[in-house]
């Protein structure tokens, strides 16, 4: 009878080997990222069409939670690789209803989103495509007009030797501003990134804007988020009141 038993448990336990064996193949991981988030080639290759390939380090847990077991086609995204009209004025923007692309000679902003059926994530990114003269503080943020915030931004500077968080996160009702100094290695292979999740329909506006004289961090938090500001996100005052770029934002109807 024992024997018997311990045949039956021997094939129990490889019944269950098996199973989990293929689901391990099914899902096998293709890269694992310096936090030790793991990714299927599938998740990989979402982050690559949302956003851009090395996107990925930025990616938590939460976040990969948010699309893992599901099919990609049943993730309605704006993909960011947008299709580019005439240059004016030095400033390129998407052909789109929405307006998800700008970019002039020294830098790129970019957006895009995917949703599940419970909730949205958006995301903004900035490449310099030079080393910029100034390395003050910078600004990045997001006026929200009919969506809901879920989630505190997430902010990543990356120059390459680096990755740094913002030095302040300012909230108002409708958005919010992330100040960080430009580390002295920003060059063109600086990125920053931007996201948080949101639900509701309405219109999302994003900006990045550059700071072209030396401020302090008390100085560069003098704005206000409101759509007549600067990238329809920062109305500066005080000592930040022009001492920025004003670059355009992007913005998309959700």
């Amino acid at each position: 009878m024992k024997k018997k038993m311990k045949k039956y448990g021997l094939l129990l336990l490889l019944v269950v080997i098996s199973f989990f064996g293929k689901n391990v193949f099914a899902e096998e991981i293709y890269y694992t990222n310096s936090s030790g988030v793991a990714f299927t080639k599938e998740e990989y290759d979402f982050y690559t069409d949302l956003a851009y390939d090395g996107y990925q380090e930025k990616v938590t847990e939460e976040m990969l939670n948010e699309i893992k077991g599901k099919d990609r086609d049943s993730l309605k995204m704006n993909v960011v690789k947008m299709c580019l009209k005439d240059k004016n004025d030095g400033i390129m923007t998407a052909q789109n209803d929405d307006n998800l692309f700008i970019e002039t000679t020294a830098k790129s902003l970019s957006m895009g989103k995917y949703c599940t059926p419970f909730f949205c994530r958006v995301v903004a990114v900035l490449k310099w495509l030079v080393e910029p003269a100034v390395k003050s503080y910078d600004a990045m943020g997001a006026f929200i007009d009919g969506p809901t915030r879920l989630t505190d931004p997430v902010t990543t500077i990356s120059t390459g030797q680096g990755a740094y968080d913002p030095e302040l996160v300012r909230y108002q009702d409708d958005g919010f501003g992330a100040i960080f100094k430009l580390p002295e290695e920003t060059n063109e292979n600086t990125i920053i990134d931007q996201s948080f999740m949101f639900e509701g329909s309405g219109m999302i506006f994003m900006t990045y804007q550059h700071t072209m004289y030396n401020l302090t961090l008390n100085e560069a938090s003098q704005f206000d988020i409101d759509f007549s500001g600067f990238g329809n996100v920062f109305d500066f005052y005080g000592e930040a009141f022009n001492a920025y770029d004003n670059l355009p934002g992007v913005y998309m109807y959700v």
